[in-house]
């Protein structure tokens, strides 16, 4: 009995202790869930437009929507780095958002160094904005601006003379050394044994060409035929006793520029100065008693024939001086300047080939004082469109190869100064012309 009797004790104590451990985990897990949920209940998130809160009277849910203020700069963008602006919520929430870089402004250029005549200098290109530099470049060196080369020192028979030259940005002098002319020119000894005549050049060392008095003691009296022809000298210098310029001296020195003659001279051969396209001006002496100078160009003294006008001139026009009657044989020849010339009432001749080759000549006029025109005196001339014949009646022509056939032209083809153009330039221009 007594046994029984704790057995029942026993069992019923274990039934006791099941139903409180079985009690205390229900309270767990309703304790845990209940956490979780209270938890869950409570977050708030920053970067959503809503959230859900819990109110503790009635355990109700309301959803909360962002209201977004204006952008604020909290950092200014610069032409290079990138800037931030925020935005907030009067829950305390915000939004950042980046800025973009502005980029550079192009500004003026500043100049560090200066160019010089020989060396380069250097500028930026600078931001207006952050003047930071952009771009550098070089500036390229000026380069010299030297004037024409003077002469110093004359040289003489034996002695080598000097000239000079001046930059005129950074006064640099640049000294060349004259050779002597005696020592480069060629000569021969005439029949009187006293005088010599300048053949030519020996080796062209020397540009500026002064002929001297005497070489190896004999005078020099006189230039050959041909003597310069086609050489590459710039100026010429011909002293008081040279009497004589054979014919196409200096015919074809497309670089001569500068003729100075002694007023010795008395015969300046033909074509001495043909096709020097660079000259710019013919001096003579006004002691000369033959020959004289009109704005660089050379007249006969009595002035009734221009020679040779300087055919390097750029001007685009020319009047012949009054005076004038003889238009000298290729006086204007390769004259690339002039457009228009005028010949004045005293004009009677034009000589064989005066214009040949004035490739921009356009009008001239004919005088009815003209009664010789020369063949092939407006050869070449393929602009020239207008020929005015003051007296168009009476002229004839006749072939210069054989002097055979002849051509009378009408006054009234003549009258038309682009056909009177078309006779002198092409369809007649190896005829010699005749005004009676």
């Amino acid at each position: 009995m007594k046994v029984v009797f704790v057995k029942k004790v026993i069992f019923i104590f274990l039934l006791i202790c099941l139903f409180l451990t079985f009690a205390a985990c229900a309270n767990s897990t309703n304790s845990t869930e209940n956490s979780e949920k209270d938890q869950n209940n409570s977050t708030t998130s920053t970067t959503s437009t809503t959230h859900t809160t819990n109110t503790s009277t009635n355990s109700e849910s309301t959803t909360h929507v962002h209201a977004f203020g204006q952008w604020v700069v909290i950092k200014a963008a610069t032409c290079t780095d990138k800037g931030e602006q925020e935005r907030s919520c009067s829950c305390g929430a915000k939004e950042f958002q980046s800025i973009d870089s502005i980029g550079h402004t192009a500004g003026k250029w500043i100049t560090d160094r200066e160019a010089t005549c020989t060396d380069t200098g250097s500028k930026r290109w600078v931001c207006s904005v952050c003047n930071e530099t952009i771009k550098t470049e070089q500036i390229p060196a000026k380069g010299h601006k030297f004037s024409e080369w003077k002469i110093t020192t004359q040289p003489t028979a034996y002695q080598h003379g000097e000239e000079q030259r001046s930059c005129s940005a950074c006064k640099k002098t640049e000294t060349k050394v004259i050779v002597s002319n005696a020592s480069i020119l060629s000569y021969r000894i005439n029949s009187d044994l006293k005088t010599c005549t300048i053949t030519g050049v020996k080796e062209m060392r020397n540009t500026n060409i002064i002929i001297p008095d005497n070489i190896d003691g004999y005078t020099v009296t006189k230039i050959a035929v041909n003597a310069f022809k086609g050489t590459t000298i710039t100026s010429l210098t011909i002293p008081d006793n040279v009497i004589e310029i054979g014919s196409q001296a200096f015919e074809e020195c497309l670089s001569l520029r500068y003729v100075t003659i002694g007023k010795g001279v008395t015969n300046v051969g033909y074509f001495s100065f043909r096709d020097c396209t660079s000259l710019l001006s013919i001096t003579v002496d006004e002691d000369n008693k033959n020959y004289k100078s009109i704005d660089g160009n050379l007249y006969s003294k009595d002035g009734k024939e221009l020679i040779q006008y300087a055919t390097g001139k750029t001007a685009t026009s020319f009047t012949v001086p009054y005076g004038v009657e003889k238009i000298g044989w290729y006086a204007f020849q390769r004259e690339y300047s002039l457009k228009n010339i005028t010949l004045p009432s005293s004009v009677t001749y034009i000589g064989s080939g005066a214009f040949q080759s004035c490739v921009n000549l356009t009008s001239i006029n004919i005088p009815s004082s003209v009664n010789t025109i020369m063949a092939h005196a407006f050869n070449n001339c393929g602009d020239l469109i207008s020929v005015a014949f003051e007296s168009a009646s009476g002229w004839s022509g006749v072939l210069s190869a054989g002097m055979s056939t002849t051509t009378t032209f009408s006054s009234d083809d003549l009258s038309d100064k682009t056909l009177a153009a078309q006779y002198l330039r092409d369809d007649y221009k190896d005829y010699h012309w005749s005004h009676n």
